[in-house]
């Protein structure tokens, strides 16, 4: 639908912009096509941007000029994006704000008396190569509430 009837009529142009309130100068606006060279470095920033959406306009434009050999400031970048409507991935603020409708859960431990030597025990096991002869450090760390201890020492294969 078009409100401007560019063919023969009883209204000239301008009179048909002033009553629509538009200006005569939009009326003859030819919008041009964009450069090849911009195309190509929108494609370029597309490309890239659908391998790694995390990446932002700094980074694009360091890839841009290592791997497509193509020279391109920040700000050119940046306005090729937001032309596209592309934002770089990255986390948002407040991440460790809890969510209130998200149940709580209450620590039970504070109510136990650690009388017995199990409760609350933690056992870490750590293995490490040391040679490849097959030789490993091994560390095991058993902590309770009544007593820590640590025992270390060397596992062969054989």
């Amino acid at each position: 639908m078009q409100l401007v009837d560019r063919q023969v009529s009883a209204i000239p142009l301008t009179a048909q912009a002033d009553l629509l309130s538009l200006s005569r100068r939009s009326l003859y606006y030819q919008p041009v096509p964009p450069a090849p060279a911009e195309v190509a470095i929108k494609h370029a920033i597309d490309q890239i941007y659908t391998d790694q959406p995390s990446y932002g306009s700094r980074r694009i434009e360091v890839i841009l000029a290592r791997d497509h050999q193509l020279v391109v400031n920040r700000k050119a970048v940046q306005r090729h994006m937001r032309e596209m409507g592309i934002v770089g991935i990255s986390p948002g603020p407040n991440l460790s704000r809890r969510n209130r409708e998200h149940r709580v859960y209450p620590y039970l431990g504070l109510k136990v008396n650690s009388l017995v030597n199990s409760h609350f025990r933690i056992h870490v096991l750590f293995y490490a190569a040391i040679s490849p002869s097959g030789r490993y450090w091994c560390c095991a760390s058993s902590a309770t509430s009544a007593s820590k201890s640590i025992r270390s020492g060397i596992v062969t294969n054989s």
